[in-house]
């Protein structure tokens, strides 16, 4: 009797599980909206003292500078936990991408087209600072991805490529390359 009672409770059930299935989508994609990480660049900066290369470890000797991994994140933040209900907010983001295996989403505060080869090594290797190109990111509480903080248009590269930078270390200024070929795929 009781093995007839379940069938019948599983037989009222089934035509309910599309509904909840696509119920839990719904809700996982709203709520993934919710997991991109808002990295907060002046916090790191301004109060920690973190350097842009602790965590774009590669801009020295790669042609990406990358973006840090979790774990990266997860070394420090295992132990750092946020002073504010915002900033704990997002370091749970980082450990549910943790808990879930999923990596983390970044939103850019720079992004060149794909026919555009620019390398961070050769311009970290002329003593050139972040801020150059980048701006002072150092100084955002997070990237708008809607605004850019320098215009990294072609002019505004050959306008630096044309009259060129100071390298200290040499007490001279080097120019950048004007052939289309150093730039473009």
């Amino acid at each position: 009797m009781k093995q007839d009672q379940s069938c019948d409770i599983l037989r009222q059930l089934i035509p309910l599980i599309p509904a909840l299935l696509l119920s839990l989508v719904i809700a996982a994609k709203a709520y993934g909206q919710d997991l991109v990480v808002r990295f907060d660049h002046q916090v790191h900066n301004e109060e920690y003292d973190i350097s842009c290369e602790y965590c774009h470890y590669y801009a020295e000797r790669s042609e990406q500078a990358g973006v840090p991994s979790l774990y990266d994140c997860l070394g420090c933040h295992q132990v750092v936990k946020g002073t504010t209900d915002e900033r704990r907010f997002e370091i749970r983001k980082l450990e549910h991408h943790r808990l879930f295996k999923q990596n983390v989403i970044w939103t850019r505060v720079n992004d060149l087209p794909d026919f555009v080869y620019f390398s961070h090594q050769s311009h970290t290797l002329k003593e050139m600072e972040c801020e150059e190109c980048h701006g002072e990111v150092a100084n955002i509480k997070a990237p708008n991805p809607a605004g850019k903080i320098k215009d990294l248009t072609m002019q505004w590269c050959m306008d630096c490529h044309v009259r060129g930078h100071e390298v200290k270390s040499q007490a001279e200024i080097i120019k950048g390359s004007t052939e289309c070929h150093s730039c473009h795929k």
